[in-house]
């Protein structure tokens, strides 16, 4: 098992490093890691990344993503407003955007040199992420994602695994044997499996009250999958407990958020929103030992979010202690 630091180009620890790949060099070795699962993006200079580092690479995102797909141009006006933004959010106002779009996240995969790729499968609406009233199911967006995988990368895998992500969002939740089993059986890239995030799955049950509790319910869900637990082949480990916050009263947000006019603006009232509900705290109980004994992946990625490198260490030391400690 490899132990990565999820690492990106946009914000967090390159930031505090200064975009110094040796200092990042020196980061990692100081702490255990063998590498990074990188995120970045497709303006930034790549050519200046160390290949030697990355295992993975985690693609973009895009959430509201399956309005494009189905082509429902009034769902998307009602979110962005208008087809300029709309334009400017997905490069296009056609599905054949998106499959461009992840056709040249697969390039840079390639270009940069990953052993796996990281893609979520989930669709949300922006306010949906307060009001949880969906407008479609699990099974609506796993089938939509297998239809945009199979474009987009087909059956010829690069060398690279194809890692599916869960989220607590409606798609791949890890929640149901039959539609994750369907899912993956649909998806006809040879080379693929799943990365569990620990957080995501702990955000699929907001009465889970402290690590003890979410690991127990973590492993149950595991053996719900029966042999599909055997596709898992990352961890993103993290921790959250988002059950107060999710139970409080969020109607001046989502008032402010219906009243926003553009897209930017909305994505400014969300994201803190997102971050109180997967707040990448460290795993601290060593209970976590035991979803990662009963898992045995390949990767083991630590996904953190800080202020500053000093919060990093001392996250990192936490979650290490987690995993070394006798049980």
């Amino acid at each position: 098992m490899k132990k990565l630091l999820h690492v990106s180009t946009v914000h967090g620890l390159l930031d505090l490093l200064d975009h110094d790949w040796d200092r990042l060099r020196s980061f990692l070795k100081k702490h255990g890691f063998n590498g990074v699962e990188l995120f970045t993006y497709q303006g930034y200079d790549n050519s200046e990344v160390p290949k030697e580092l990355v295992e993975g690479i985690h693609l973009g995102y895009k959430p509201m993503w399956l309005d494009l797909w189905k082509g429902d141009l009034p769902a998307l006006l009602r979110q962005f407003g208008s087809e300029e933004e709309i334009r400017s959010y997905y490069g296009g106002t056609s599905r054949q955007a998106l499959i461009d779009y992840y056709r040249r996240e697969f390039e840079l995969a390639k270009k940069i040199g990953a052993k796996y790729m990281v893609l979520h499968v989930a669709h949300v609406e922006l306010l949906h992420t307060y009001t949880w009233q969906f407008t479609y199911t699990d099974e609506d967006v796993m089938t939509a994602s297998a239809e945009l995988i199979n474009e987009v990368f087909g059956a010829d895998d690069g060398g690279i695994t194809l890692l599916l992500e869960n989220l607590w969002w409606p798609g791949m939740r890890l929640l149901d044997y039959k539609t994750t089993k369907k899912f993956l059986q649909s998806i006809i890239y040879p080379n693929k499996g799943i990365v569990l995030d620990i957080s995501h799955l702990i955000c699929t049950n907001p009465a889970l009250r402290d690590e003890e509790e979410a690991c127990t319910y973590i492993l149950a869900s595991l053996t719900a999958l029966g042999e599909l637990k055997k596709e898992i082949k990352a961890i993103h480990l993290n921790s959250t407990l988002p059950g107060a916050y999710l139970a409080a009263d969020h109607s001046t947000q989502i008032e402010k958020l219906k009243q926003a006019t553009s897209y930017r603006d909305k994505v400014g009232l969300i994201m803190p929103h997102i971050q109180n509900i997967d707040s990448h705290q460290p795993f601290c109980s060593p209970e976590i030992k035991k979803v990662i004994t009963a898992i045995q992946p390949q990767y083991l990625v630590y996904e953190l979010i800080t202020n500053s490198l000093e919060q990093l260490e001392e996250a990192i030391i936490l979650q290490n202690q987690a995993l070394s400690c006798k049980q």
